[in-house]
Formats: C-alpha cells, structure tokens, sequence
C-alpha cells in the first residue's frame, strides 16, 4: 500500500494516522506545485486529479479524498490490531466521528484554509475566508469541553484531520488557537510524539523540495 502526500497539505492526516497506528505503508512525497514525485516522474499520470492524498492499494486500486482515505486506513489499521481510529459504525462515537470529518473538510479546510493558502485567490477572498475561521474554530472549542479528543477519550481520524487544520491555523498567526477548550487540547496534540514526529519529517522534505 502507498500513501502519495505532499508535505504539510492535508494529506498531513493521512501520513499522521499511519504513524499513530503502526501501519506499514509506502510513504511517497509529491511536489504539488510542479505535479510531480520525488523521483520527476509526472503526479497527473498517477492520479489525474492532481490532489493529495492518493492511498493506492495493494491491488493498484486508487483512493482519493482527505476523508475516504483516512476511513480505509483506520479501517486497515483495526484488522491489523489497532483499533479504536475509526469507532464501530453504529455507535454514537463513530456518528460523531463522521460529523466531524464533514465539518473539518467543508468548513474549515475548504471554506477557509484552502483559499487563504491559493496564491491566485483574491485578496478579498481570503480576507473573507480568514474571517471565517475564528467562528468554526469557536464552534471545535465548544464541542471540546470535558473532552480529551473530540468524540471522547481517543484519538480518531477525525482528531488527525484537526490536528492538521490546526497547524496551518498557527501558521496563519489569526491566535485563533488562545480560544478557551481549543488551546489545551492543541497543545495536548502537539506533545504527542506522532505528531512531532510527522511535522519534523514533512518540514524538512518542504524545505528541501520548495
């Protein structure tokens, strides 16, 4: 199984949930800008639509889409004998699970992320999306009180796609992050040595294929 990502893109979940679930998949680096891997061959041969993440099975089957891919690995990761990233379906925490997967990709990632990071977005497009983020995030810090994770005790898929919305939100410097039940469970993600360890790596591959 490969996994194509593109450092520090959305595909940061992706490559998250792997480390925190023990999974043995080929992590493959794409550069988004010149649509191509690591290796100069061209990314849109691969995958036509040109978007991270990519997870490509075993059987050359392809799956695209933030959401549908961190479903099959957490899906992948439980048959192998890590359970718990993706709660049993049928449960309220696998309910809530798939709530907030909607909600970080429509509202957060597509709604506001992406177009303030799209260098031929309009200014006032991105001043619009910027404006929209202390909002959402308002609405993650009011469902976090009493909460470790944000369907409960443990870390899901739905916490690895947040964990990477949240850092480009510290990175767009808004201090969205000081809101109160989001700054301690930030920093409760960031002391999490997966998530260390997954920045370090993707830093220093942006750095070295900027």
């Amino acid at each position: 199984m490969d996994l194509y990502y593109a450092p520090l893109a959305c595909s940061f979940a992706s490559h998250l949930l792997i480390r925190e679930s023990g999974l043995s998949v080929n992590l493959i680096p794409v550069s988004l800008s010149r649509k191509e891997l690591h290796t100069g061959i061209n990314f849109l041969d691969v995958a036509p639509q040109g978007q991270v993440p990519v997870l490509r099975f075993d059987d050359g089957r392809l799956l695209t889409e933030n959401s549908a891919v961190l479903q099959a690995l957490a899906r992948k990761a439980s048959a192998e004998g890590a359970p718990g990233l993706l709660p049993e379906a049928g449960t309220r925490a696998h309910d809530e699970t798939l709530e907030w997967l909607s909600f970080i990709g429509t509202e957060i990632h597509k709604q506001c992320l992406y177009p303030m990071f799209q260098r031929d977005a309009p200014g006032e497009v991105k001043a619009w999306s910027r404006s929209r983020l202390p909002g959402k995030l308002r609405t993650v810090a009011s469902r976090l009180e009493g909460r470790r994770f944000l369907t409960g005790d443990r870390f899901t898929v739905a916490d690895a796609y947040l964990a990477w919305a949240l850092m480009l939100c510290e990175q767009t410097g808004t201090g969205v992050l000081g809101l109160e039940g989001l700054s301690a469970y930030w920093t409760h993600i960031k002391a999490r040595p997966t998530f260390g360890q997954c920045f370090a790596h993707e830093a220093r591959l942006h750095k070295s294929m900027a």
